[in-house]
């Protein structure tokens, strides 16, 4: 029986290479080459196209050979993408972008980036790099909590996938009474804010509702680690505060099926809710009385990070001995600030307003 199996095996060796090796123009007698909206540099087409598993053998459907025997015999689907069986998409890209291969999809991320029709990549990121918070985005992500936040949005059993999220780039970002602002974030339905209106229709459609977060593209404190930990307090600030808060109220407004698909918002019940709290003022409440869980986490574990880390991060703040700073009060430490500990009393000014932050020596 062995000496039977090897044989096979032997016998299908040129046919690999044959599949492997198919001209398309050999039925005419010529060679060519393939002209590609890659110019090259992506293999767009050849004979490997079709390929299909039936049971434990991979067949080139359009030369009719065997491309490859897999030892597992368990059925093969798409949704499993096997490494040992090639997955192509079918056709090109709509919209195809000169820097990435006609047939990539997601742009080859498909954790952060969306595409919804098959047209363009949507990426809900793309916002907070035109506000020049990339940095500030590095520093939150070194937590934990906050990327399991955001995976609520981008997974697709997440609480929240389904609920439109979109940053914004604004240039001199200011709060409704004209006081300049970091960032801000709400729940706009068909582009009002929730908070400015006084009803909504008992059945409206989740994909009327957009929670925004507007961020200062220009917003600069004139030292640059200063600025970044601004920044990062910002975001933390507006997405597990108030988002978490907003993408909350509307998750618990939704209508479902008896096979638990989504009808739609019950929106009497969304506004009653969302606007008693948000005049109340409730998020700021919960940070200053230390009751901000997801916030005061993952600023711990930012702050954590570069502590342990031990950053070099320059900040070109010197800290003087009489300078009111936490961990240095009543020492003969002066020398320059490390970053964690910015950040550190960045965090703890989020939660106490009234106090002043170091200013530069």
């Amino acid at each position: 029986m062995k000496t039977l199996t090897y044989s096979i095996v032997i016998a299908l060796c040129p046919l690999f290479v044959e599949a492997q090796e198919y001209n398309p123009f050999e039925s005419i007698g010529k060679e060519g080459r393939v002209l590609t909206l890659s110019k090259g540099k992506y293999s767009e087409i050849y004979s490997n196209d079709s390929l299909q598993r039936i049971g434990s053998v991979v067949m080139n459907m359009n030369t009719g050979t065997i491309y490859e025997i897999i030892e597992r015999d368990t059925l093969y689907s798409e949704a499993t993408l096997e490494p040992t069986v090639i997955s192509r998409w079918y056709s090109q890209d709509p919209l195809p972008k000169a820097h990435e291969s006609p047939y990539a999809g997601f742009s080859n991320n498909p954790i952060w980036f969306l595409d919804p029709d098959g047209a363009d990549t949507i990426n809900f990121m793309n916002g907070i790099r035109d506000a020049k918070f990339s940095g500030a985005l590095n520093d939150a992500n070194q937590s934990e909590t906050f990327s399991s936040f955001i995976s609520k949005f981008t997974d697709h059993d997440g609480d929240f996938h389904g609920i439109n999220l979109e940053f914004k780039a604004v240039d001199g970002l200011a709060a409704d009474d004209g006081t300049p602002a970091i960032g801000q974030a709400r729940l706009m339905y068909k582009g009002e804010w929730v908070l400015n209106l006084t009803d909504l229709p008992e059945d409206a459609s989740l994909a009327d509702f957009t929670l925004l977060v507007e961020l200062n593209s220009s917003y600069i404190s004139g030292i640059s680690q200063q600025t970044r930990a601004d920044k990062t307090v910002t975001l933390l600030h507006e997405l597990l505060l108030h988002v978490n808060t907003e993408a909350t109220f509307l998750y618990n407004s939704i209508v479902r099926d008896d096979n638990g698909g989504v009808t739609g918002i019950d929106g009497k019940k969304l506004i009653s809710e969302h606007n008693t709290h948000f005049r109340a003022d409730q998020d700021h409440l919960n940070l200053q009385n230390n009751q901000a869980v997801l916030y005061n986490t993952s600023a711990k574990e930012v702050v954590n990070y570069y502590k342990e880390n031990n950053s070099t991060l320059g900040t070109g703040i010197k800290n003087p001995i009489n300078q009111a700073y936490p961990n240095r009060r009543g020492t003969n430490i002066k020398g320059e600030i490390k970053y964690w500990e910015l950040l550190e009393q960045v965090f703890e000014n989020d939660r106490t307003p009234d106090r002043k932050m170091i200013q530069q020596k």
